[in-house]
């Protein structure tokens, strides 16, 4: 079968979003869950502190909108709010069960999908959390001159979303630098255990240290199929038919079904962390 042409600007943008969602996001999802454990157990004791006390799973809409912190908070995305009584605040249902319901007000409704701190939790909302500081900064780094924020907010905006929004002529050798540079700064940043720290920023920089040759060899050809003609047999319903993304979608889980034999260990990872070879055809519509 023959081989499907990649440049490498796309091989850069490939190998980016095999770092940002295998090597990065579980290291970061799993900082989150902590984090959001530790604030939970926190806000918890600050709702016992209210002028009329309670807990974060017996809050009413009038211990939420009388003070400064809660009210910040978007109670919309949980417990089916919005989707029962609309903007309509004083019907909510305020009560806040876990740290995954904790983490959802943090969020735009849009990225408040997640049902656990699994790989439901995107790395988009991974870097939101990350990243909010209203009303206050949840996440802070062990060094006092590091803001996890900051970091979190760069990878976001200049890793995460260039990624996200491909445009070819941006993923130059230096761009692919700046890119595994700063997924590092922000690992560093997190005061994992040296052990942890050392794992991560290894794979990482094994990564970069090979470059595209390391997307050569993640789409090394098993007998006469490879993970690229994977990627031109979806590319051809996206050209043949122009479909709306959900019926995309459809197309990509079959034609994944059909090469699940050739992509062994790599068929889990390219449907749920949504790797590139998959996400390429919607970063580009």
């Amino acid at each position: 079968m023959a081989r499907m042409m990649v440049s490498e600007e796309e091989k850069r943008w490939i190998v980016v979003g095999i770092i940002m969602y295998k090597v990065a996001a579980p290291v970061l999802r799993d900082f989150v869950k902590q984090g959001m454990d530790t604030h939970y157990t926190n806000l918890d004791a600050y709702c016992n502190g209210l002028t009329t006390p309670g807990t974060l799973k017996t809050l009413t809409y009038h211990q939420v909108n009388t003070d400064p912190i809660l009210r910040h908070l978007k109670f919309q995305n949980v417990n089916n709010n919005f989707l029962l009584h609309g903007r309509s605040k004083q019907r909510y249902n305020h009560n806040i069960n876990t740290p995954v319901d904790l983490a959802k007000l943090y969020l735009p409704d849009y990225l408040a999908e997640f049902s656990a701190f699994d790989e439901s939790l995107d790395m988009t909302a991974i870097l939101h959390l990350l990243g909010s500081i209203k009303p206050a900064a949840i996440f802070h780094s062990p060094n006092p001159f590091i803001s996890i924020q900051f970091l979190a907010d760069d990878v976001r905006e200049n890793v995460r979303n260039q990624w996200g929004h491909f445009d070819i002529t941006k993923w130059s050798d230096a761009f692919f630098t700046d890119c595994v540079q700063k997924l590092q700064a922000l690992v560093k940043s997190l005061g994992l255990t040296a052990d942890a720290e050392k794992k991560t920023l290894d794979e990482l920089d094994d990564w970069y240290r090979k470059g595209t040759p390391s997307y050569d060899k993640f789409i090394c050809s098993i007998g006469s199929f490879t993970i690229e003609a994977f990627l031109s047999n979806v590319n051809q319903h996206w050209l043949m038919h122009r479909r709306p993304k959900l019926k995309i979608k459809e197309n990509v889980r079959n034609c994944l079904t059909a090469h699940l034999k050739v992509l062994h260990g790599y068929s889990k990872i390219l449907i749920v962390n949504n790797l590139p070879i998959i996400v390429l055809l919607f970063a580009c519509m």
